[in-house]
């Protein structure tokens, strides 16, 4: 499934830094998300059939 790459949302470089001078310190690297619970099964059952734990299956996923 193909996304259109967009920038972030204001309230998100407030957060996370400024995307003009690349200063991202503040991200702790934790995101915390609700998916569909059918979502949530699919990406588990994915991650235990590729050796992986959730998270690095869905870090892998979202950066392809």
């Amino acid at each position: 499934m193909e996304h259109e790459k967009t920038a972030p949302p204001a309230d998100a470089l407030t957060a996370c830094g400024d995307a003009d001078t690349g200063e991202w310190r503040k991200c702790n690297g934790k995101i915390s998300l609700r998916v569909p619970k059918e979502l949530h099964h699919s990406l588990l059952a994915s991650a235990k059939e590729n050796g992986v734990s959730l998270n690095q299956y869905i870090v892998y996923k979202l950066a392809r």
